[in-house]
């Protein structure tokens, strides 16, 4: 079983962009209460535009995923392919807004 393999983390990276990445981090968070896990989504599904791999997710889409993903407790949070510093700047924001909220 996968909360057995004696990791101190298990998470998902790549090849989703943040909404089936919360869909990826449901299932795992059903499988592994109260353990560790990481979430770390593509900005997006990945798309050849002529001949350059592209990514779906601007940077205001991949925020507005934050309290999704936030909520399923992942220790580690941050973002895969075609993420830039856009990308993580929108979760940092909601990150120091929670901070304060406390």
């Amino acid at each position: 079983m996968l909360g057995n393999s004696g990791a101190f983390a298990i998470g998902s990276n790549c090849g989703n962009g943040s909404a089936q990445m919360a869909e990826v981090g449901r299932q795992l968070r059903a499988l592994l209460p109260g353990r560790v896990i990481m979430l770390k989504p593509n900005a997006g599904d990945p798309v050849l535009k002529d001949g350059t791999t592209c990514y779906t997710e601007s940077d205001q889409d991949f925020g507005h995923r934050f309290d999704v993903l936030k909520a399923l407790h992942p220790l580690i949070l941050g973002g895969c392919c075609g993420t830039d510093a856009a990308h993580i700047h929108e979760f940092r924001t909601r990150i120091d807004q929670m901070i304060r909220d406390e």
